[in-house]
């Protein structure tokens, strides 16, 4: 993945000091963002965390496939988090 700023390639270091100051959980959306690119689906950012498309098919031609909410493996989640985090998906258009 090349990410561009200022017409300048920023350096892998480069791009996880400016996303972790920028989003807490940087490192766990990075990991999850290019596992799925790497499958062959184009996920794109969004307030949940990622919208998927399937694979071949981007942002624009079609709608998103799935959302994505990405979790710590560590993390704890309660059943009434994961209605609320259904619901507020449920919202959203596709």
């Amino acid at each position: 993945m090349k990410v561009v700023e200022n017409g300048r390639e920023l350096t892998f270091e480069e791009l996880f000091k400016k996303g972790t100051r920028r989003t807490e959980r940087f490192e766990l959306i990075y990991t999850v963002y290019t596992d799925l690119r790497n499958r062959g689906y184009h996920p794109s950012l969004h307030a949940i965390d990622l919208k998927l498309y399937k694979r071949g098919k981007c942002a624009g031609e079609e709608p998103s496939w799935a959302i994505v909410h990405v979790l710590s493996e560590r993390e704890r989640i309660t059943f009434s988090r994961l209605w609320n985090m259904t619901h507020s998906i449920e919202g959203l258009r596709r």
